[in-house]
């Protein structure tokens, strides 16, 4: 009978890795230099504005384009095992579906129209 030690010595290398990483082994935290604090946060003028997300309307062809990829893998999934899969179909091609719909209800025709022109390009 084969010893198994894979997991044993990855704990231990796990462990040797950990112990090399600078956590910290003092019972009490030690204090940073200001001069040491990193990206500005001692500064007491934060910006105003934190976000650098940009706008969710301008997310829409993304948000199409994968709704557009669960529906055809749900298709595709569906009708290339031997018998018609209908779980996978109502399971996955049919949600994708919806929330396309519900994107085209809340976004309108044409911000899906052009996140699909976005797709074909």
């Amino acid at each position: 009978m084969r010893r198994r030690i894979g997991v044993p010595a990855l704990c231990a290398v796990a462990a040797f890795v950990a112990a090399g990483c600078a956590i910290p082994t003092q019972n009490a935290p030690s204090p940073i230099a200001p001069s040491k604090v990193p990206f500005g946060l001692l500064n007491p003028h934060p910006p105003t504005t934190t976000t650098t997300q940009p706008k969710p309307s301008s997310l829409v062809p993304v948000k199409v384009f994968f709704l557009v990829c669960v529906v055809v893998a749900g298709i595709f999934g569906a009708f290339t095992v031997a018998p018609v899969n209908w779980v996978l179909l109502l399971g996955q091609a049919l949600p994708g579906a919806l929330a396309l719909g519900s994107l085209w209800l809340s976004e309108g025709k044409r911000a899906v129209v052009q996140g699909l022109g976005a797709i074909a390009q």
